[in-house]
């Protein structure tokens, strides 16, 4: 399945022009296939709500169109090339061209950050993250954490999210990365004092 995957996406590449990282198929990547399973059985088995799940940074949508359980699928992406490979790849999957500035009063039950936040520096990530989070109702955020170097930065998530109200419940063991480094996918849940719906003004922009 990876060969005929990985045919098909070198194929969109050359038609759409994407980046060639996007070509790397879903069954080749060991913290993408965990990622799916495990967001699976914990709607599955309740431990996390069911309902909606988006990606920020979706790529060609592998992840999100993996991902079982009721609700809707979304997935966004700045890359208006890649967005317009993956509508072909998971028709199923909603594709928006977008990031976090684009979603504003909804309500999400996991909202999914990995692979890209590594190169974006620490003020503009957590001015992002602080944002989003204030303006949408989200349950649970899935984040990827990884060494720098050899990757360009390495984000201290547990203090940029505390003060928008979300806390640590679940770390993956380490998956390889880039020149033997790790990668570790981290879950963060929303504490009952920050249940409150988001505020008034991120709706009227």
């Amino acid at each position: 399945m990876s060969t005929l995957r990985a045919a098909v996406y070198r194929r969109l590449q050359h038609h759409f022009h994407f980046f060639s990282w996007h070509t790397t198929p879903y069954e080749l990547r060991p913290y993408a296939k965990w990622m799916t399973w495990k967001l699976s059985r914990m709607m599955e088995d309740g431990r996390c709500e069911v309902g909606d799940v988006v990606e920020i940074g979706c790529g060609l949508g592998d992840i999100i169109s993996n991902i079982r359980g009721r609700g809707r699928r979304m997935g966004y992406d700045i890359d208006e090339k890649v967005i317009r490979a993956a509508k072909i790849v998971h028709p199923l999957t909603k594709f928006h061209v977008g990031s976090f500035r684009d979603i504003q009063g909804k309500k999400f039950s996991v909202v999914i950050a990995v692979n890209f936040l590594h190169f974006i520096p620490p003020a503009q990530v957590q001015a992002e993250l602080t944002l989003f989070l204030k303006c949408n109702n989200v349950s649970m955020l899935v984040i990827d954490h990884v060494q720098a170097p050899p990757y360009e930065y390495s984000h201290d998530f547990d203090a940029m999210l505390e003060s928008a109200g979300y806390r640590r419940i679940y770390s993956s063991r380490g998956f390889e990365a880039v020149n033997g480094s790790r990668r570790y996918i981290w879950f963060y849940r929303k504490t009952l004092e920050h249940t409150m719906e988001a505020d008034e003004f991120c709706f009227s922009k």
